[in-house]
């Protein structure tokens, strides 16, 4: 049961991950008016966030408080390009929710 569990959460923390570079391509793509602009836009910015998240949060060598600092950072940007994008507080306040639970739980679980 609590295998289940675990891989659940992964699921879920792999779900937010996408989501947020989902949410930073759309938002770079109407936050640009020319369209080269834009494609550019919507392939760099979520490429450095997952450039930034490999590296800074999945990094063997990098110190737990950096690790955490950069994905609170990555979760700020994602709900900021959220709320942008037209997303209301409750909404935006649920995602939060959702993804610092998560991040507890693979903390608990040592995932």
């Amino acid at each position: 049961m609590l295998t289940a569990a675990q891989d659940l959460n992964l699921a879920v923390r792999f779900g937010l991950e996408l989501g947020l570079l989902a949410v930073v391509a759309v938002a770079s793509w109407r936050g640009v008016r020319s369209r080269a602009a834009r494609l550019a836009a919507v392939v760099l910015v979520p490429g450095a966030v997952a450039v930034g998240w490999v590296l800074l949060v999945h990094g063997a060598s990098v110190p737990q408080p950096v690790q955490t600092g950069a994905q609170l950072g990555a979760l700020a940007l994602g709900l900021l390009a959220f709320r942008r994008l037209g997303a209301r507080l409750p909404a935006t306040a649920a995602v939060a929710a959702l993804a610092i639970g998560n991040a507890v739980l693979l903390a608990v679980w040592n995932q």
